[in-house]
């Protein structure tokens, strides 16, 4: 049987089919047993984001107009290869409504059911204790009471963070230990909260690129190019050519420098000598083609709703083309050195992680290839030209720190690859789509046609419009599924943004796969999820 006969034969009117995904709109009395079907039954096994929206009394659409909470859950089915949102609409906000969770079910719900009820002021049976400060925060960061039963002088706090060689940004990390061996571990995030989907809401579509530059500042593009393509879906928009092969560039551009970066502090954290400064050099060669391109590393305004910006320079692919091969035989020369080492080899097969236990902590990106699962956006879900080129998925065996190392090193050559095939086959052409919904008409056309008049100044006070609907669309980048979850009501601002970070779900897990290691283990398995804090705080 189907996904959809199944979803059509539970859920029936509720069921709205899409293209490459399903609306579903859950019973508030049974909705954990529907969620239960939906795992069980049509092999969600992954909980990708959960989101909460205000809705109206229409069941079939939220909307921002009354105040009364919807919540989204945002399923994967490996099925048919298809995402599932599964909306609990609240009919009644007076009806003293709580929250049932459903970390039973899939266990990286916690964290996002907290943060909905710090942001919504839900109240929950049984979210994590965990204080999670992407909202105000109120006092301390209470303690689990797992830790009561540890009263003595064997145990100790030790406080990490928020600034240590042992993660990418602020966020403060306390380990407990007994003796030598660390027993429990108290997270605090929020650090670096900026607030950025609350302003999302409160600037146009257009706007809201220079503020995706902002949310990982040592790697702009892809949240900008993630971000561009779900408002060019929610529009039906198809950008030319030359303006996908360019964004491809940019997001393998990334992924590599990127992952130079986490090779120089995850190296450095095991103390191996001139690592860091090694791949700091390197990425300094992909940066300089950030620059030579777009100016600047952030807030270069290259990428833009309906394509990019501007044209690649004169000399930029020769440029590139150094760079290729200045990596490519960087990579290799000090990779076969590392992996030789038996030292580095003792120290980084720790922490297996199997590919179940992956999947349900919602785990995405290398950290979940390294645990041998094979799920890869540019695969699964392919878009602009990344079925055309050929490309390898490295996958791990046992998803230890040594595997993950190693999937993030073949994922270079592999992004290297990729860049290469793309620039000897670059279409040519209009990098900009000339379409007056996007883009401002030639002056000459308007002088002549009171249409593109009108369609001149509706876009250049107004901005872009986008017609009413709502999508969740995600790209692959270096740290994982950078995905959007937005609503539009037909203005020129999104009603609700949710930006769904893959460093948000990996750092939930940490508290459970550090335990039972010493020190010293427990800060090199930090290293090797590659946290980014500013990307995770939003």
């Amino acid at each position: 049987m189907s996904l959809e006969k199944k979803l059509l034969d539970y859920f029936s009117d509720r069921l709205i089919a899409g293209v490459a995904s399903f609306e579903i709109t859950l019973s508030d009395v049974v909705y954990v047993e529907e969620l239960q079907f939906l795992r069980e039954e049509c092999n969600c096994l992954i909980l990708k984001d959960l989101c909460a929206v205000k809705s109206s009394s229409d069941l079939s659409r939220p909307s921002v107009s009354s105040g009364v909470p919807a919540i989204v859950y945002i399923l994967y089915s490996f099925e048919m290869s298809t995402t599932i949102s599964a909306k609990l609409l609240l009919k009644d906000e007076s009806q003293a409504f709580f929250l049932k969770s459903v970390n039973r079910i899939w266990p990286n719900a916690s964290w996002y059911e907290q943060e909905i009820i710090n942001y919504f002021r839900l109240e929950s049976k049984s979210a994590t204790n965990q204080k999670i400060s992407l909202a105000e925060k109120e006092g301390e960061m209470e303690i689990s009471p797992l830790i009561s039963k540890y009263e003595g002088r064997r145990h100790k706090w030790i406080p990490m963070g928020p600034n240590n060689s042992g993660n990418l940004g602020n966020f403060k990390v306390d380990f407990l230990l007994d003796a030598e061996k660390v027993i429990d571990v108290k997270i605090e995030t929020g650090m670096a909260h900026r607030g950025i989907e609350e302003l999302c809401e409160t600037l146009r579509y257009g706007q809201i690129v220079a503020l995706m530059e902002r949310l990982d500042c040592n790697s702009p593009y892809p949240p900008a190019i993630g971000w561009c393509r779900s408002v060019e879906s929610m529009m039906q928009l198809t950008i030319p050519q030359r303006a996908q092969a360019l964004r491809m560039i940019f997001l393998e551009l990334a992924r590599v420098a990127d992952h130079l970066f986490f090779f120089s502090i995850f190296l450095d954290n095991l103390a191996i000598v001139d690592a860091k400064k090694f791949f700091l050099n390197l990425r300094a060669q992909v940066v300089g083609l950030y620059r030579s391109y777009g100016e600047g590393l952030v807030l270069s305004s290259s990428v833009v709703i309906g394509g990019m910006a501007r044209n690649l320079p004169t000399g930029w692919i020769s440029e590139c083309f150094n760079m290729i091969k200045n990596v490519a035989e960087g990579i290799n020369r000090f990779d076969k050195k590392i992996v030789s080492s038996r030292i580095f080899r003792e120290r980084t097969k720790i922490c297996e992680i199997s590919g179940a236990q992956a999947i349900s902590w919602g785990y995405s990106g290398p950290n979940l290839r390294a645990s041998g699962v094979n799920y890869d956006l540019r695969k699964v879900s392919p878009y602009y030209f990344y079925k055309d080129v050929d490309f390898e998925i490295p996958l791990g065996i046992y998803g230890d720190c040594y595997d993950r190392y190693l999937v993030r090193v073949e994922e270079v050559r592999q992004a290297l690859r990729i860049i290469g095939q793309i620039i000897d086959y670059i279409p040519t052409g209009a990098f900009l789509l000339e379409d007056t919904q996007v883009m401002l008409s030639d002056k000459s056309k308007i002088k002549t046609s009171f249409t593109h008049l009108i369609d001149f100044t509706s876009l250049g006070l107004g901005g872009v419009k986008v017609p009413p609907s709502e999508i969740y669309q995600s790209v692959e980048t270096s740290a994982g599924e950078l995905g959007f979850f937005i609503v539009a009501e037909g203005t020129e601002r999104p009603a609700r943004v949710k930006i769904r970070s893959a460093s948000y779900a990996h750092l939930q897990s940490y508290r459970y796969i550090a335990q039972g290691f010493d020190l010293s283990g427990a800060l090199t398995i930090l290293a090797s999820l590659n946290i980014s804090a500013n990307e995770m705080d939003r």
